[in-house]
C-alpha cells in the first residue's frame, strides 16, 4: 500500500492506496458519536504506556473505518478502541518493549474486534473483514 498526503488549510488530508485499488480518505470524526469516540480514546490514552499520538490516531482511524464501512452493520465503540489499545500494549510488553508499534495493533486487531463486527453480507467472515479493515487504513 502507498500513502499519499496533502496539506489542506489547517487540516491534513490523506489517502491510502491499497493493493486492491481502494483509496479511502483519512478518517476524521464526521458526527458527535465519532467525536465522542475520538475524545474517549484520546483521554484514556493520555498516560498510556508507549502510545504515541500517531498510534492513537491509527487506532481511532480503525474504529472510525468500521463505522463507515459499507458492509458493517454497527461500527466499533470507543470502548472497543480502548480494548484494542490495551491489547496492543500487552502484546508489546510480552515482546519485551515499552513502546507500542502499529504492528502490535495489527497483531491483535482481529482477535480483539472480530466478535464485535456484524456484517450485512450473508456468510461474511468477521476475521476476513477485520483483515480487510487493516488493509484499508493507512499505517502511521
Amino acid at each position: 500500500s502507498t500513502n499519499v498526503s496533502a496539506e489542506n488549510g489547517s487540516s491534513r488530508a490523506s489517502t491510502m492506496v491499497t493493493s486492491s485499488g481502494v483509496t479511502p480518505a483519512t478518517l476524521a470524526p464526521e458526527n458527535s458519536d465519532d467525536a465522542c469516540a475520538a475524545s474517549a480514546i484520546a483521554v484514556a490514552s493520555g498516560s498510556a504506556m508507549g502510545t504515541t499520538e500517531p498510534l492513537r490516531r491509527y487506532i481511532l482511524n480503525l474504529v472510525l473505518r468500521t463505522r463507515r464501512h459499507g458492509s458493517i452493520r454497527d461500527g466499533l465503540s470507543p470502548r472497543a478502541g480502548l480494548s484494542l489499545k490495551r491489547a496492543a500494549q500487552a502484546w508489546a510488553l510480552l515482546d519485551g518493549r515499552a513502546g507500542v508499534l502499529p504492528e502490535d495493533v495489527q497483531a491483535v486487531f482481529s482477535a480483539v474486534v472480530a466478535h464485535r463486527l456484524h456484517s450485512d453480507v450473508e456468510g461474511a467472515n468477521a476475521h476476513d473483514l477485520a483483515h480487510q479493515l487493516l488493509d484499508e487504513v493507512a499505517i502511521p
